[in-house]
């Protein structure tokens, strides 16, 4: 159902060179009930609109005109109405006149274009899809009994409706191939799998080779060099569906990341949109070990030779810190070494401590702090378990991230964390473990080998325990 929806959801691009720059939008709203409608335009997402122009309205019938000069992006704009109604979207062409009539209260049945094939193919599409949303909701319909043999009928049934939208756009294809609504539906084709398509040798499954065909082929129809197709709502979704193939782990992401980006041209608005998507796709994800990427994509393509200027300076010096407090405990990397002195005053060091056990965790924590007070000492009874279960020994070098030495000394106590822990504070002030480790919040834990390298970080005691069992494996394996 996903796969369909996805196809559905998807809307039309078009776009045409003109010597007239530009653009000139009128026409007619019947049974309008707003005030105020704004001239907007995609950018790469089907959730980022950028506001162009607005126009007031009158109730009941109203017409709008508006224009500007000014050179624009080719691609699909919208109306959208102050009241939040549903967006009326359009495709406009820089240098072209567009004139519509439409009835506010069913806008896709009703609207009309004067003289424009594109725009009126365009809602012959949407008009094309919409018939199909009955039969959609009755298919959705079906799969809430749960039964196997209709998810079967199911899942045929939507690649029945799938591939009667795919030979839609590829008639209207046929029909004007040089057309501006060809560029759109070329874009928006996937992967066509061969029907010979065998088990070759290396133990491969058929199901295998599709992935890794579909995998290989899925940016065919793509033209990373046309910015028309980032005014559209469609890169993000190309680009969320194909990171979805690739692995999440650092080596896997950058190879992709740095594939794609070869293939734009540096300052224009498909690399500008493709290197923030990545970017940011990196630093949100929850898998441990993204960050690194993100890192990688900010080292490479803002600080480094391949930076070309897509950035505003403010914008560049926030990558750029972002990089530098985050780079140096990325995991593969030496954490930075701490030395302060311990609960009973005497110099500890982490690094040294260490070299203590087969792992060490490291810890941030405030004691006065009550998910603290939770997590540390669970993390405690975590850590003793696999310790028995593995038979290694687990070091524990605690930072209190606080100035409450009182309540300190009693969290120690009252928690009973006292076995393989060596807890530390920082009443001189020195150091910069804060920005080393990236602590801002309370508590925070890092997971170092006997070299102190950073093998895990942003775990808790739900998931060290897994962590430390699956390296020690690797580890006993001689990987």
């Amino acid at each position: 159902m996903k796969k369909v929806l996805f196809t559905i959801c998807l809307s039309v691009l078009v776009i045409a060179g003109l010597a007239k720059d530009g653009f000139h939008v009128k026409g007619t709203i019947r049974n309008n009930t707003d005030s105020l409608v704004f001239f907007c335009y995609y950018f790469g997402s089907g959730t980022t609109v950028q506001k162009i122009d607005s126009a007031k309205l009158t109730p009941g019938t109203a017409t709008i005109d508006m224009k500007a000069d000014r050179k624009i992006t080719s691609g699909i704009y919208m109306l959208l109405f102050a009241d939040k109604s549903p967006q009326v979207e359009m495709i406009v062409e820089n240098g072209k006149e567009i004139d519509f009539d439409f009835d506010k209260a069913d806008f896709t049945n009703s609207m009309k274009f004067v003289n424009d094939e594109n725009n009126t193919r365009f809602y012959d599409d949407k008009k094309f899809i919409a018939s199909l949303n009955p039969r959609i909701t009755e298919l959705g319909k079906k799969l809430e009994g749960g039964k196997k043999k209709d998810t079967t009928y199911v899942n045929e049934q939507y690649e029945i409706i799938n591939q009667s939208i795919f030979k839609y756009r590829d008639d209207l294809i046929a029909k004007d191939p040089a057309s501006i609504l060809s560029v759109l539906y070329t874009a928006m084709k996937e992967p066509v799998m061969p029907k010979n398509i065998t088990a070759m040798k290396e133990g491969r499954t058929k199901d295998s080779l599709k992935f890794v065909y579909y995998k290989n082929n899925y940016w065919n129809n793509w033209n990373f060099g046309d910015d028309r197709l980032i005014y559209a709502p469609l890169l993000e979704a190309k680009l969320t569906n194909y990171f979805k193939l690739v692995p999440s782990i650092p080596d896997s992401f950058n190879v992709e990341a740095d594939r794609i980006m070869k293939q734009v041209t540096c300052n224009t608005d498909m690399y500008k949109f493709s290197f923030w998507w990545m970017t940011r796709y990196a630093g949100v994800s929850k898998v441990m070990g993204m960050d690194e990427s993100y890192v990688y994509m900010i080292e490479k393509y803002v600080m480094g030779r391949d930076y070309c200027g897509h950035l505003d300076s403010a914008t560049k010096a926030a990558y750029v810190t972002d990089a530098q407090k985050i780079g140096p405990n990325t995991m593969g990397k030496k954490g930075r070494n701490i030395e302060m002195p311990d609960d009973k005053e005497v110099p500890q060091t982490l690094w040294n401590t260490c070299t203590k056990g087969d792992f060490t965790v490291l810890a941030f924590y405030d004691p006065t702090c009550h998910h603290c007070e939770k997590e540390v000492p669970s993390m405690d009874s975590m850590l003793n378990i696999v310790e028995k279960e593995e038979g290694i020994k687990i070091m524990r070098f605690a930072v209190e991230n606080a100035d409450e030495d009182v309540k300190w000394h009693k969290f120690i106590e009252d928690k009973k964390l006292h076995n393989h822990w060596v807890h530390v504070h920082n009443p001189s002030r020195i150091g910069n473990y804060r920005a080393d480790y990236n602590v801002y919040s309370n508590p925070i834990f890092y997971l170092l080998d006997k070299d102190a390298i950073i093998i895990g970080k942003r775990i808790d005691h739900s998931n060290i325990g897994g962590l430390i069992k699956h390296l020690n494996d690797e580890k006993k394996k001689g990987k």
